[in-house]
């Protein structure tokens, strides 16, 4: 499971400003017959690094050998993934009824017209850009970037907070 870290890159004087990213409960990827096996792999991989249950939402005619050696190979995750046989109107549904968070799917991958409305009536996101080889990029696909700002200070006054190192304001 992905550590989720707090990061403060500005460090200002009087404010807390926290960038974090947060797992998905679940991320579904879409297989279709287009998608090569690296694609499929790195997919799936990347959502169950962040702890997410993986639910690998198949096309019928995506490649039946890559799918059974994809449901081998994970077969130690147990309830961490799931096989699914769906068309975009199951898609679709599946969607509506939200238990989609997150879509990670491949620019090879054509998503139909129903399947982006629904998405954009649930706001959630079709991740379909090129799938990287450099995991820690491809990772991002598969979380939630959340900003915090919290300013601490009263008045100017920093309380037991002014004696930390930080930026002083230009």
């Amino acid at each position: 499971m992905l550590n989720c870290r707090f990061r403060d890159h500005f460090r200002l004087l009087g404010q807390d400003n926290v960038r974090r990213y947060l797992p998905f409960r679940a991320v579904r990827v879409r297989v279709t017959a287009r998608d090569s096996w690296f694609e499929v792999f790195a997919r799936v991989a990347a959502a169950r690094v962040t702890g997410a249950r993986v639910v690998v939402s198949h096309a019928p005619d995506a490649s039946a050998p890559m799918l059974k050696c994809l449901e081998q190979t994970t077969q130690a995750w147990a309830g961490g993934i799931e096989f699914v046989e769906e068309t975009d109107a199951d898609l679709v549904e599946a969607i509506r009824h939200g238990t989609v968070e997150r879509l990670r799917a491949t620019p090879g991958t054509a998503v139909s017209e129903a399947v982006l409305c629904a998405a954009a009536e649930r706001c959630v996101h079709i991740a379909s850009e090129p799938v990287l080889a450099a995991g820690r990029v491809e990772l991002l696909w598969h979380l939630r970037e959340q900003s915090l700002s919290s300013d601490y200070h009263r008045y100017g006054n920093l309380g037991s907070r002014a004696g930390e190192r930080r930026r002083e304001p230009d």
